[in-house]
């Protein structure tokens, strides 16, 4: 044999199709979901740099179902969904002057309808939940016989310990969540960090600079400032006193006193 008609045979063996095609032999088709004999979820709590909170958990639920996650007494609500057996909402408690700590109630709920639904979810779970069976459910209407089914689960949840947050951002984050009051004009509509946001909406001409610094002026005192640039007038600063012990802020310049207000 020639090294040439070698050299041919070669080129068209590898260009010859596969008994398989490529498309088809390198891709896991993906299993139908089946219904288990009985639902689990098992839920955590994570906390995040900023001192938020995450529930996250495991589950036999199909991929794609969503899930209302409403946490702590103050009933904070986030959305999670489920994928690949695992969930885990949105922030919890985030940027809040005291981070949630201990036990807290936990709440799970799910409606099973086209609006928070998609239609592989429904087509596995049925319209309104009907293929669902266990003590995770309960019925929309008990009176009758055809009442669709929603998740509703509750549980007590320990949250693990924030980190430790150093003085001057303490002192920060209480100015930022202050609501303040101005002589003839009255209590502020929002706190100082929405009133910040408000003024530096695009247009405006008021930009963030340096940002927030602290500087302590005494026992529990500080001095908590915003860098900014006011359009033109260039780099400004608003200073605000706060005592980190009674959480009391004050404004101390013109700055300060002009974002720490804004219209009901």
């Amino acid at each position: 044999m020639s090294a040439n008609w070698q050299l041919s045979f070669l080129l068209l063996s590898l260009a010859a199709p596969s008994s398989v095609p490529l498309s088809l032999s390198a891709q896991a088709v993906p299993k139908p979901y089946v219904l288990p004999a009985e639902f689990s979820l098992v839920p955590v709590a994570q906390r995040g740099v900023q001192g938020e909170i995450y529930i996250s958990g495991t589950t036999n639920f199909p991929d794609g179902m969503k899930m209302w996650v409403v946490l702590g007494s103050k009933k904070a609500q986030q959305d999670a969904f489920v994928k690949n057996g695992q969930f885990r909402s949105g922030p919890l408690y985030q940027a809040v002057p005291s981070p949630i700590t201990g036990s807290q109630p936990l709440e799970i709920i799910a409606y099973f309808n086209a609006a928070w639904q998609s239609r592989d979810v429904l087509t596995a779970v049925g319209s309104g939940g009907k293929n669902l069976q266990g003590k995770l459910f309960k019925l929309t209407d008990p009176d009758v016989v055809d009442s669709d089914k929603i998740l509703d689960v509750k549980f007590t949840i320990p949250l693990p310990p924030p980190a430790p947050v150093s003085a001057d951002a303490r002192a920060i984050a209480i100015v930022k969540h202050a609501t303040l009051t101005v002589p003839g004009q009255g209590r502020s509509a929002t706190d100082i960090e929405h009133n910040l946001k408000l003024f530096m909406t695009p247009g405006t001409g008021v930009t963030p600079a340096k940002g927030w610094g602290a500087i302590a002026s005494g026992p529990n005192l500080y001095n908590v400032s915003f860098d900014f640039t006011d359009g033109v007038n260039g780099e400004r600063q608003a200073i605000w006193s706060v005592n980190t012990a009674t959480k009391q802020v004050k404004y101390v310049n013109e700055a300060a006193k002009t974002f720490s207000w804004t219209p009901n």
